[in-house]
């Protein structure tokens, strides 16, 4: 007798986040569209740093002690998330992971069981490159230090 279940998903996409506002984000929209091929579970990292964010625009809340901020950012994810989440194309899972530290090494230590990272090929705090084969400091550490497939999404070429 054949069992007529789906084998839950084994498939892992860690996704870097490095903005609260996920409006047209190509590195969520390609993070989302493999986690739907692949049936694979969704855990996106957003890491804070110590010092003022830059494209956090909510200045009282980069302020507040770390768990509070903690809190805040992920409900703003939360947010944003559900209202871009496509009905008829859930991802398996979502998993939000919010946490300080340098941004690379957090995205390689919540990438050690992942299948795929997904994250943007540019630094977006330099606006003046140009070329969509030059690397920011954090893509460019993740892809060279992985232990498991990383896809480089462009951004900010336009």
């Amino acid at each position: 007798m054949e069992a007529n279940t789906v084998k839950a998903s084994s498939q892992r996409i860690v996704v870097g986040i490095d903005g609260i506002d996920l409006d047209h984000n190509p590195v969520l929209t390609a993070a989302l569209e493999h986690a739907w091929w692949s049936r694979a579970e969704l855990s996106l990292v957003h890491v804070l740093t110590a010092g003022l964010p830059f494209v956090d625009a909510d200045a009282p809340a980069a302020l507040a002690p770390r768990p509070a901020r903690i809190q805040a950012v992920t409900v703003k994810l939360r947010q944003h998330l559900s209202e871009h989440l496509d009905d008829e194309r859930p991802p398996t899972a979502v998993h939000l992971d919010v946490r300080y530290g340098d941004p690379a090494t957090v995205l390689l230590m919540a990438a050690q069981q992942a299948n795929l990272i997904v994250l943007g090929a540019r630094d977006p705090r330099r606006p003046d490159r140009r070329s969509p084969f030059t690397l920011g400091s954090v893509s460019q550490d993740v892809a060279t230090n992985a232990t498991c497939a990383v896809l480089l999404v462009p951004t900010g070429l336009g």
